[in-house]
Order: C-alpha cells, then structure tokens, then sequence
C-alpha cells in the first residue's frame, strides 16, 4: 500500500512540475540558467543556495531532470510547514524533510537529512536557515558544517538565485512577475578548508556567483547588498 500510494504521489509530482511549476517560472519569471550542467544528475549531493522566497524550492528542484525528481529532498522548518495546505504539499509532493530549528537536539535535528544522504538522495539546504530580506547574503548556520563534517565524501554545489525575493518577498505569498535567474557552481573544494571555516568558506562561493548574474544588481543600491 505503501509504494502504491508513492507511486501516485511521484506521477502526480512530475505531473504538476511538467504542466505548471515549469511554464509558470520559465514564461511569469523569465527563469534563466547559468551552468546548468553542474547540478547533480544523481545522489548523493548536497544543493546549499541563498534564501530569500518560497519560489527558491520550486526554482530549485524545477530545473532537474523529472526522472529524479523524486530523489530530491528540499530540507525545510518544521514549524513554519506545521499545517496547511502548505504543510500538505511540502510534505507530500516536495517530499520535504522537516527539521526543528528550535529545539535541544543540536546537531541531531540534522539526522533525517544524513538520512537522506546515506540513500543516495539529493539534498536542497538553505545554510542560513530562513528567508532573508530580498538580495541580502546572510550568515551561514553551523548545520552546513555539521553536514560537510559528517559526509565529506558528498559534493556541496553552490547556486546563486537572482530576484526571487523580489516575486515573492519573505512574509508575503503574492506573486510579482520578475525576471530571475540561477548561477550554479562547481562543487566546492572542501579538502584544503579548516573545518570552522567551512560556512563562511561556502558563503563566499555563493557570493562570487553572484558577480556573474547577467540582470540587474539591485542589491548594489544603498541599503542593500550581497554582504548582508
């Protein structure tokens, strides 16, 4: 009963992905792909990017091959996904793995995502958390460098998004047409880093790639800024 039940959740999965989050990112977003051929065909792997909309995720697991979609695991906060139809399709369709961000746990809230990882999954993680203001770099958490600690052997691929806090800000589910695009890395090169230095190591590849968007730097004007 088990796998029926995910065999219908794959189908109808591919199915929205190919009939709507696809053409409404490509034709309301304008999404555009830089480097593309360096996201993962397989896993395991790790996905770190900035973090500024809901349409990260999308953007995020949009742009892989629908074949494993369902091997990708966006890594999301359980308080924030609790209920809702939000809750029902993150958990669902997203197959989203839930962590508490608040809790005495530490390090062990990160299990289900060594989980993941140890059956060969793809993982989308935010190393700053949560959603920052639009354009603003945050400070990476720990969690990345628990994760890189734990499984040196998987490759972390950094991916800068462009504007999508712009189509739909941190606080607001209202869409706003904007064109974004997506900068993906080469897997980052941890061998030589002292581990302490690995988040903010990782935070500066991101912010590299953002020197490469072919868009407007808004995030250049007084105010704001990659360097948060």
């Amino acid at each position: 009963m088990k796998t029926t039940s995910h065999g219908i959740l794959r189908i109808i999965q591919v199915v929205l992905f190919a009939l709507i989050v696809r053409p409404v990112l490509s034709v309301l977003m304008g999404l555009t792909v830089q480097q593309r051929q360096n996201l993962p065909k397989r896993g395991p792997a790790i996905i770190i990017a900035n973090h500024n909309s809901h349409l990260d995720t999308l953007s995020l697991m949009a742009e892989m091959p629908l074949s494993a979609l369902w091997h990708v695991r966006p890594v999301a906060a359980s308080d924030h996904f609790a209920t809702g139809a939000a809750g029902l399709f993150a958990r669902f369709i997203l197959q989203a793995i839930f962590i508490e961000r608040h809790n005495k746990l530490g390090v062990r809230a990160l299990d289900p995502v060594l989980a993941a990882l140890n059956k060969k999954q793809i993982i989308i993680f935010f190393p700053e958390g949560s959603r920052g203001e639009a354009e603003v770099l945050g400070k990476f958490r720990h969690g990345i460098l628990h994760l890189a600690q734990a499984r040196p052997d998987v490759p972390v691929i950094p991916v800068y998004l462009h504007n999508m806090g712009k189509c739909m800000p941190k606080g607001s589910w209202l869409f706003v047409p904007f064109n974004c695009e997506m900068i993906v890395g080469s897997p980052a090169d941890l061998s030589a880093v002292a581990p302490q230095a690995i988040p903010n190591h990782l935070r500066r590849s991101i912010e590299s790639l953002a020197t490469q968007t072919s868009l407007g730097r808004w995030d250049l004007e007084q105010g704001h800024g990659l360097g948060g």
